[in-house]
């Protein structure tokens, strides 16, 4: 995916990635970090080709917050990891994308609502 066409992929909201002119050295320091981590994943590979068999292991209660307009992870993806964790269950926020913590306040409230679950 090329770089112009991975911005405009991230979000559904595009305001929430902000304005050149508005970033801060600390939020260009954070985008640093994030690009730099990014591309440590997605390098070679983007996604570890073993991890359906190990996702069993995970037997504690999971969330799966997923934005139903995620063109970076499609929502098929959170199904599949589902499947494999006996304990997890997917939220599927509509009209989200990628960045759902940034375009949505509802995605906090879900998480806040999981944890007082457990």
């Amino acid at each position: 995916m090329r770089p112009e066409v991975m911005l405009a992929s991230l979000t559904t909201r595009p305001e929430v990635l902000g304005r050149p002119e508005d970033m801060t050295i600390d939020s260009i320091v954070a985008q640093y970090r994030e690009n730099t981590s990014l591309a440590r994943l997605i390098w070679e590979r983007n996604y570890d080709r073993s991890l359906q068999r190990w996702l069993c292991r995970i037997t504690m209660p999971t969330l799966l917050l997923w934005g139903s307009q995620d063109q970076i992870i499609p929502v098929q993806q959170a199904r599949a990891w589902e499947s494999g964790m006996p304990n997890a269950r997917t939220v599927i926020v509509e009209d989200g994308g990628h960045l759902l913590f940034n375009e949505t306040e509802r995605a906090a409230e879900l998480v806040a609502d999981f944890l007082r679950e457990g």
